[in-house]
């Protein structure tokens, strides 16, 4: 109970072994700890990488809860066809319609105009930004999308027109 500025325990009456306690306080402690946790989902089926723990739901719901531990991971849209390749840092100059990455030697033309995220990836309504690469789409915004990641490597055609790409543009900087 709280008054006058002042915190007061009064507890409460309790039953034990036929007796009646008054002013009993049961003080509970729990202890919550967060640990980072990686993920593989195969078939539906989530397994912790660390701890190799099988969980017992589905990989959509977002969460689910084990004998010791609750795991809780963002949720993927299965049905997706876009995958997310990589997170970069960058300016977007909207004049030039380039996108110019600080974290990769490369630069995206983005105007090639946009297209809708469907449905089947989100529910919010968000535009991708095509770039010159027939297969490589942007996303520029605060927020990461939730799409599931490529686990293979990258497309051997695209990886070098990106570097091509970054040449050409040291050569465009140095001139």
């Amino acid at each position: 109970m709280f008054t006058d500025g002042i915190t007061h325990c009064k507890g409460e009456s309790k039953h034990l072994v036929g007796h009646v306690l008054t002013g009993v306080i049961i003080d509970t402690q729990v202890s919550v700890e967060i640990v980072h946790e990686q993920y593989v989902e195969l078939h539906g089926v989530i397994e912790t990488v660390t701890d190799r723990v099988k969980m017992g739901c589905e990989a959509s719901p977002g969460g689910c809860v084990g004998v010791d531990s609750t795991y809780v991971w963002e949720p993927t849209k299965e049905n997706c066809p876009f995958k997310l390749v990589s997170k970069m840092t960058g300016k977007l100059q909207t004049k030039e319609h380039l996108f110019v990455s600080s974290a990769i030697l490369g630069s995206f033309n983005v105007s090639q105009g946009i297209l809708p995220l469907p449905a089947t990836c989100s529910d919010e309504r968000i535009n991708l930004l095509r770039t010159q690469y027939h297969a490589l789409y942007m996303f520029v915004g605060r927020h990461a999308l939730q799409l599931s990641r490529v686990i293979k490597d990258v497309n051997l055609e695209i990886q070098t027109e990106l570097v091509e790409d970054a040449v050409a543009h040291l050569q465009m900087r140095m001139d």
